[in-house]
């Protein structure tokens, strides 16, 4: 029950942003600290751009309650500010300035998405900045072997959309990738994902896996290709520029 719930705590930071917590729905106690969340971005986004550009996030009350209602319903737990579309940096910049290392393609693919051509790509998203909300640990278990197209409808039932290459970039940053000096992720995924806010000028779907060695393998597939070892996250895009539900 909603009332169950504990409310926000406004403590925990000196600045006053304040801490969402709640509850999902197998019980997890699940925490966004807002000031937490703006620090680690704007480090983040401080090795690509050289400097900080996070501001403060004052969010309306409803769209507190959205995040609220996305981490009891799904369990979202992972929270990125992100800039808007047309100045985030690239997908390549991305993983040039992150050491973020690109393996081959997957053999059983044979798409075309390269780090070369990846700049060509589709991309729906704000103009302005907004904060992206989803889930950590990648491709949640019930999209797996399901096709592009029909993922995208199930979420889009949701309310919700796919991750877009630069937004799976950024969230994912250092922590579940090779870097150059040898470094090896904590574990290894061995389910892909499909990056279904990403799409080439033909129409594939960008799609994403962790290689043998750690490394980011960078492939596509048609809208209609399943996959038994690829699946999706879904992730909810709440734009700073709106007050919703106030």
């Amino acid at each position: 029950m909603r009332e169950a719930y504990e409310k926000i705590d406004r403590s925990t930071d000196p600045a006053g942003e304040p801490a969402i917590i709640a509850r999902d729905r197998e019980g997890r106690r699940l925490v966004l600290d807002l000031g937490d969340v703006r620090r680690r971005c704007d480090a983040f986004y401080g090795v690509i751009e050289k400097k900080g550009i996070v501001p403060e996030l004052a969010l309306s009350a409803g769209q507190i309650d959205l995040i609220r209602e996305k981490m009891e319903v799904r369990g979202f737990d992972t929270l990125v500010w992100m800039q808007g579309r047309d100045r985030l940096p690239s997908a390549k910049e991305i993983i040039e300035k992150t050491i973020i290392e690109p393996d081959l393609i997957p053999p059983e693919f044979f798409g075309q998405a390269t780090v070369q051509n990846i700049g060509e790509l589709k991309e729906e998203r704000p103009a302005e900045a907004y904060l992206l909300l989803t889930k950590s640990g990648g491709a949640e278990a019930w999209t797996e072997g399901k096709d592009p197209a029909e993922i995208a409808a199930l979420f889009k039932h949701l309310g919700e959309s796919g991750l877009t290459l630069r937004e799976y970039l950024l969230i994912e940053g250092l922590a579940n990738w090779r870097s150059r000096s040898g470094q090896r992720p904590d574990s290894v995924r061995t389910i892909g994902e499909f990056l279904l806010g990403s799409s080439l000028p033909n129409g594939e779907i960008v799609a994403v896996s962790q290689g043998a060695a750690g490394g980011l393998s960078l492939t596509s597939a048609d809208r209609s290709m399943a996959h038994p070892s690829f699946g999706a996250r879904g992730a909810t895009v709440i734009p700073l520029a709106d007050k919703i539900r106030e």
